[in-house]
């Protein structure tokens, strides 16, 4: 798996530096190594020029290369050319990048299957170049002493990212294909050195807007995207010689702790995909989506990762060749939650996994293909699922080699806690609760525990389904007896079925006190 440093960009735009007795433009320069040290980067300069209060650094190059271990060779490289930092008069030192600056990413990849000649030919590596050009006209970064730290504060009014060529692994040239943009751009990044690093950083943009404008002779794609008022945070203590870039492994074994936010609001998407070499003739895709707002969390911390979300009110739209009409759906919210161990332990870690929306309702172009009568209730859909666990590794996620064997699992789960399942849709319910263990000296292959589930509206369902064409009568007929095995009526509501399936030492199991296995 190919990784880069998720903190290499802002260690390129911001150049931070650990903080020292007294900020001066040199100070300030000779500690550059050690920070980007810790994020895997190379620094190389043609020259370093101090005179007065004033250091400039000649061709500055930043680059990082992927661990040796990886199944890909790739190489990043910055090419910013001079960079000046000054000292202000009032203690502080300010950072002058050029308007203009060179990426250039190159990756080593295996030949593609199509062009191969020969199948000695599946040895030999191809290369994949992009080439960058990043501009950011009238910055402004600052940095001063701030408590047992430095203070960076930066302004950018504008910062492009745009993509001058991409050269691909068949050879053919793609240019100009595409650029990003951030307006607006200002943030904070709060360091104390010592052992280890510990940044605090916080930014904000009034908006992202991201353009792909390509076109040949099988076809074109245009793609605009915005992105309004997104703002970050995050919390970092990164320690003394850690590479995040070549072994997360061992920066999570002493002491990595990364915790942090983004979130924004309106986002619109529209994606136009043409293809001039359908069967009938040019055939064209359309997409377009929009949503309210959203929010990411992160953390890495203690041998664990997680990740959660949630997103606003959203819609999508899409007309595609085979459809005579547009399809369209749209959610009122959504979330997930994701947290889980990715170190070794002899002992199970806890883990947990939710997922969710509500009010997912779909166009009448989406109803009409499978239910042009309306028999079905067009009420909207919610989903509901959470749940928790315990689980034990037996090797690092983060370690390409342990984890490059798909033959061989990283780990067991030990037991699985339903803490709750909730699906309505089409005028019906179902929910369920439980605990699955594993029992002593087994796995959940054969687990010990009880899972409780309710369901409502059911019997209905199927005579909806039956009237809609879907379901024969005699299926319906069958999936009543089958749940008549599993599950019994509520006795204070005539259209529920309530059940409790109980699994056993031994593979046995239950459901609601009689034996079904």
């Amino acid at each position: 798996m190919t990784r880069y440093s998720t903190a290499t960009a802002l260690a390129v735009i911001l150049a931070s530096s650990p903080a020292l007795a007294e900020i001066t433009p040199s100070s300030v320069w000779e500690q550059l190594g050690e920070y980007y040290e810790a994020f895997g980067l190379t620094v190389q300069t043609e020259a370093v020029e101090e005179a007065g209060d004033t250091v400039t650094v000649r061709g500055l190059v930043l680059s990082q290369k992927t661990p040796a271990d990886a199944p890909s060779d790739a190489h990043v490289e910055v090419q910013f050319g001079d960079v000046v930092l000054n000292a202000t008069g009032d203690g502080g030192v300010s950072m002058d990048l050029p308007d203009q600056s060179a990426m250039v990413i190159t990756t080593e990849i295996p030949k593609p299957a199509s062009a191969l000649d020969t199948p000695a030919d599946a040895e030999k590596m191809v290369s994949v170049t992009v080439e960058l050009a990043m501009t950011n006209p009238g910055e402004s970064i600052t940095v001063r002493e701030d408590g047992t730290g430095n203070l960076y504060e930066y302004d950018f009014p504008t910062l492009e990212v745009a993509v001058n060529r991409i050269v691909a692994a068949d050879g053919k040239v793609i240019e100009n294909p595409g650029k990003m943009s951030l307006t607006n751009f200002t943030g904070t990044e709060h360091i104390e050195s010592g052992d280890s690093f510990k940044l605090s950083q916080t930014g904000a943009a009034d908006q992202l807007t991201m353009n792909v404008d390509y076109a040949d002779e099988q076809g074109a794609a245009v793609i605009v995207a915005t992105m309004a008022d997104l703002v970050y945070n995050a919390d970092s203590i990164v320690p003394a010689g850690a590479d995040l870039g070549a072994n997360m492994a061992q920066a999570l074994k002493a002491g990595l702790d990364v915790k942090g936010g983004f979130k924004g609001g309106a986002t619109d998407i529209k994606i136009d995909v043409t293809n001039s070499g359908g069967p009938g003739g040019p055939e064209a895709v359309a997409i377009a989506s929009t949503v309210e707002s959203f929010a990411l969390d992160f953390l890495i911390s203690e041998g664990r990762i997680g990740y959660s979300g949630t997103s606003g009110a959203s819609s999508t739209d899409m007309t595609v060749p085979d459809l005579p009409f547009p399809i369209s759906y749209g959610i009122d919210s959504a979330q997930f939650n994701l947290e889980m161990p990715v170190s070794p332990s002899e002992d199970p870690q806890p883990f947990a996994f939710a997922y969710g929306f509500a009010g997912l309702t779909l166009s009448e172009g989406i109803w009409g293909m499978f239910d042009p009568q309306s028999a079905l209730p067009r009420d909207p859909a919610n989903l509901t699922v959470d749940l928790s666990g315990m689980a034990r590794l037996d090797v690092d996620i983060f370690d390409p080699e342990a984890m490059a064997d798909p033959t061989v699992a990283p780990g067991e789960v030990s037991s699985v806690k339903i803490n709750k399942i909730d699906l309505s849709a089409l005028g019906a319910t179902v929910s369920a609760t439980g605990e699955l263990n594993s029992p002593d000296g087994g796995d959940l292959t054969t687990p010990v525990g009880m899972i409780s589930g309710r369901l409502t509206g059911i019997n209905a369902l199927f005579d909806k389904l039956s009237a809609a064409g879907l379901m024969p009568q005699d299926q319906a007929m069958g999936m009543r007896m089958m749940l008549a095995m599993f599950a019994k009526p509520d006795p204070d509501n005539a259209d529920a079925l309530t059940s409790e399936i109980e699994f056993k030492e031994g593979g046995s199991i239950f459901a609601n006190g009689q034996q079904v296995k």
